[in-house]
């Protein structure tokens, strides 16, 4: 691990399986065809997306067809990201990653970059510890009505501004997983967009002082 960051991610993710839940109940209801499509917002150094294809491999659709596209806004990060990802022959064709900020569909932003990576955040005032990231229109990553399996959200804070601006895209999601920040935005707003969005099945998987992990899908979960 290059960092104390990394440490805590891998951990949080591969040792106590944050995002298992929601990523096994992708799997189990991958589509029809056959095919499966995650969307994976504030990447950071990429081991959500390791640990969806650890589990898909260890499933009974191993075999199944993905594509992830990773979003990721800073640029130091996303230089790992690159290094960690695309230098493996086994993830070539299945990953994407793509760099900008998340939230607002145009313009840009100034994130942080800290040595404890896991905290960049967004900022729109100047600052000499920031650096300047355009934001990504989502919408142009993917075709008109393309489904979207499992969108995970980690984005610091900037979440409701997500939310708001992108409807349409999470109308086309089948399930989601957030990491929402209690003293960064109004997170029983964003909770309640959803729910009128069609996530009926709200589940809240961890719970810290300053942030919640929350799976939202349009079926109820299995439980168990």
């Amino acid at each position: 691990m290059a960092s104390r960051s990394d440490w805590v991610i891998y951990n949080d993710i591969f040792v106590d399986g944050e995002y298992d839940v929601s990523i096994q109940e992708a799997v189990r209801s991958a589509r029809m065809d056959g095919s499966i499509t995650v969307l994976d917002l504030g990447a950071n150094v990429g081991f959500f997306t390791l640990r969806f294809l650890d589990l898909l491999r260890q499933s009974e659709q191993a075999n199944c067809p993905c594509r992830v596209t990773l979003v990721e806004g800073s640029p130091k990060i996303v230089k790992e990201l690159s290094s960690r990802l695309l230098g493996d022959n086994e993830m070539m064709g299945k990953v994407r990653i793509v760099h900008g900020l998340v939230g607002e569909r145009h313009g840009e932003a100034r994130i942080s970059e800290r040595d404890f990576h896991a905290m960049n955040s967004i900022y729109f005032d100047q600052s000499a510890e920031t650096v300047s990231v355009d934001f990504v229109n989502l919408d142009t990553l993917f075709q008109p009505g393309e489904v979207i399996d499992l969108l995970k959200c980690d984005i610091e804070g900037a979440e409701l501004c997500f939310i708001e601006n992108y409807r349409d895209l999470l109308r086309r999601s089948k399930a989601a997983v957030f990491e929402l920040h209690h003293d960064k935005c109004d997170t029983e707003r964003c909770m309640k967009i959803l729910r009128d969005l069609g996530f009926i099945d709200q589940r809240v998987l961890r719970v810290t002082p300053t942030f919640s992990v929350c799976h939202f899908s349009r079926q109820p979960l299995e439980r168990g």
